[in-house]
């Protein structure tokens, strides 16, 4: 949970750098206060929409990845990439973001719980783990493809940036724009995902 507030308050720095993430953090506590009233059926609507503002953010990953790509073989950079199939330091950060994407399983029993249709829990499981497994392995392979080694953590650093790490500005793309509009789908994803997240915890408390 205290992840989830940290996550959108350093996103927060995209929108406007003059901005503390300690602003993002305090938003982002009042606003799941707020979802956290909602039962959890209306919840689950939210999560929905939450996974919808995933495509936001791959669709600007695509065009980053486009353009500084296109910029790179133009040679206006003398960046070439390279690929290794194995990196030890990387472990224990992919071994946390792991553990991150995948942290809402443990609203998994109230969700069974509250269901009207219990017959359909497999189903359902089994379908919610195949898109957002496909949104994590697009990230993932779109992201490694495009930066290479430049590759940031997490990829979503990548954004609105050429490979060697300047702010992309074509005639129709704004860097900044670009990395605005991959914070609001990181925010709205993290923000409508925290009622369920925390649903395990009110139901204890």
């Amino acid at each position: 949970i205290v992840s989830f507030f940290i996550n959108i308050g350093y996103n927060f720095i995209a929108l406007d750098s003059s901005l503390y993430p300690i602003y993002g953090i305090i938003f982002a506590t009042v606003i799941s206060l707020l979802l956290c009233s909602l039962h959890l059926k209306y919840a689950a609507y939210s999560s929905a929409f939450g996974v919808m503002m995933n495509s936001l953010i791959i669709a600007t990953l695509i065009i980053t990845a486009n353009i500084s790509n296109s910029h790179s073989n133009n040679e206006i950079s003398n960046i070439s990439l390279h690929y290794s199939i194995w990196n030890s330091s990387g472990v224990p950060i992919s071994l946390g973001l792991m553990a991150f994407c995948f942290g809402g399983h443990g609203a998994s029993p109230g969700i069974y719980s509250s269901m009207q249709d219990k017959s359909k829990y497999t189903m359902v499981l089994l379908y919610s783990s195949i898109v957002v497994i496909s949104i994590y392995l697009s990230v993932m392979v779109i992201g490694y493809i495009s930066f290479g080694q430049y590759t940031n953590i997490p990829v979503t650093l990548n954004i609105g940036k050429e490979l060697d790490g300047s702010n992309i500005q074509t005639y129709w793309v704004n860097g900044k724009l670009l990395r605005s509009i991959a914070a609001v789908g990181i925010i709205f994803n993290l923000q409508v995902t925290s009622p369920l997240v925390t649903y395990p915890l009110r139901e204890i408390l």
